[in-house]
């Protein structure tokens, strides 16, 4: 969620959509867009290039207004940010600038009826949004814009599973329901997010905080901390400190992963300067009596006092991969009387090791979904699983 080249959100509680937008203007706008499209009984194809064309000039619209109003506060950006709360904290806005990532959650119905943003992010030309509209789900980065129509399956389905994946170059909209199952998949331009709102989001990272409003906001904060920990692997070149190397004078004769317990003050160090800022304290080797949890993360959440967050890691060759996420996290959060936690793995499948090597082929991000569908509420809805990848990608100058 996630954590790797991919960003996970495995989270699989009834999702609904947030309020459009609070601001009197942009309001106005969606809601002259909206008063039109209620013209129209169902999504057929002329419908649905009509709600592309809605979605694009409301966005544009909203893009000047931001633009505009960034100019008049001395370049500084300004992006409208929308994130729905039945998330729970789970996702970030560093999973919305990912090149690649995949949201995976169940919904129902009735969500899907009430309408509404799942996310959204628009700063001046980029925009990147998922919604429901007009039993639609609407998918929309810059001017590509794919909506899937979900009427057919909401005739025979009340429950209803949701995968919106993105790369650099296709959105990807996956439902299943029942034993119905639905995909649309557009190309795109090759698309990154801007420079300046990555700045922008890392900096805000690092904005102090001594209270937290509630513990999906702790958690939040938490998760985007986890996010950073690849980028700075990556930044510093700093690889080779999680591996066992042997060397024969200069020449590096066998590697070999370290073990969790080797990793974890360098895992340590990666969080501690942000948790500080963010007024959480950090307790490695947590004594819960039913064994050492790897971090225990403790922030003040207002009108209730100290929260408990837990973060397990295990290495992605171990052979209790499985029961780490499925009984060793929940326990802890159990005795630990924790309400979130975070299942992160160390990937060091690559160049340099083989391992491991899951059922049927999987990737280790699908392979890990899956464990996770087994778990029991609330620990489904209340865990997040991140990948750190630990081998080093051949630059293209290197490839053969």
């Amino acid at each position: 969620m996630n954590n790797s080249k991919y960003c996970y959100v495995h989270s699989l509680g009834k999702f609904t959509g947030v309020p459009f937008l609070k601001n009197p203007t942009v309001h106005l706008i969606i809601a002259s867009l909206l008063t039109l499209a209620l013209f129209f009984l169902g999504p057929s194809e002329k419908k649905q290039d009509q709600m592309i064309k809605n979605d694009k000039t409301t966005h544009k619209l909203l893009g000047s207004l931001i633009k505009e109003k960034g100019e008049n506060m001395n370049s500084e950006i300004n992006p409208i940010i929308n994130i729905t709360p039945a998330f729970k904290g789970t996702m970030t806005v560093a999973d919305l600038l990912t090149t690649e990532g995949t949201l995976q959650f169940s919904t129902d119905r009735n969500s899907i009826n009430k309408g509404g943003f799942l996310f959204q992010l628009i700063c001046d030309n980029f925009v990147f949004a998922l919604s429901f509209k007009d039993n639609s789900l609407v998918f929309q980065r810059n001017e590509t814009v794919s909506v899937l129509t979900l009427q057919e399956i909401l005739d025979k389905n009340n429950k209803v599973m949701v995968f919106a994946m993105w790369t650099h170059e296709k959105l990807i909209l996956h439902c299943i329901a029942g034993e119905d199952n639905k995909i649309a998949e557009v190309p795109t331009i090759p698309t990154v997010a801007p420079p300046q709102l990555i700045r922008w989001a890392r900096k805000n990272n690092l904005i102090p905080i001594e209270k937290y409003s509630t513990e999906e906001k702790l958690r939040n904060k938490i998760h985007s901390c986890f996010l950073t920990i690849n980028e700075k692997i990556r930044e510093a070149d700093a690889f080779k400190s999680f591996w066992n190397i042997t060397y024969s004078g200069n020449k590096i004769i066998d590697r070999k992963p370290k073990k969790e317990v080797e990793i974890q003050p360098l895992i340590h160090c990666f969080l501690s300067d942000q948790m500080l800022l963010s007024n959480i304290e950090v307790i490695p080797e947590h004594k819960t009596g039913e064994g050492n949890l790897d971090f225990l993360f403790i922030g003040y959440v207002e009108g209730q006092g100290m929260s408990k967050f837990c973060a397990e890691f295990k290495l992605a060759h171990s052979p209790d991969l499985n029961k780490g996420l499925l009984n060793q996290l929940p326990t802890y959060m159990s005795v630990s009387k924790a309400t979130y936690g975070a299942y992160c793995v160390l990937n060091y499948k690559g160049g340099w090791f083989d391992l491991p090597n899951l059922p049927e082929g999987r990737k280790l991000d699908i392979h890990l979904a899956l464990v996770h569908g087994k778990l029991g509420n609330p620990f489904r809805l209340n865990i997040r699983s991140f990948i750190f990848d630990l081998f080093k990608i051949k630059t293209a100058s290197k490839k053969p």
